[in-house]
């Protein structure tokens, strides 16, 4: 039997705004799904669904980590944003 594995990226929910957080969690603004799964403490972005504009009202922060990881060359399918994860070095981070 053959397995699909996907690869996740984890960073710290530092790496985006409190206006970021709120905006993921509310299901009713989010219209273009970018929050394919959240928890308590946790939100995961998955990157192929990411369209042409698709994080327009978000922070440029949360734009730029997002747009790294799609690109990266590990290949990451998701970002999980984890309050209790490390900040990835060289991106912002914000005390909320």
């Amino acid at each position: 039997m053959k397995y699909e594995v996907e690869k996740n990226l984890v960073v710290s929910t530092a790496h985006m705004t409190r206006e970021d957080d709120e905006r993921l969690l509310d299901v009713e603004s989010n219209e273009d799904r970018v929050v394919v799964y959240q928890g308590r403490g946790w939100v995961m972005i998955h990157l192929p669904s990411l369209g042409e504009g698709s994080l327009e009202e978000y922070s440029s922060a949360l734009r730029e980590i997002c747009a790294w990881a799609a690109n990266h060359e590990e290949d990451f399918a998701f970002i999980k944003f984890d309050r209790d994860a490390e900040a990835l070095e060289g991106f912002p981070t914000f005390d909320w």
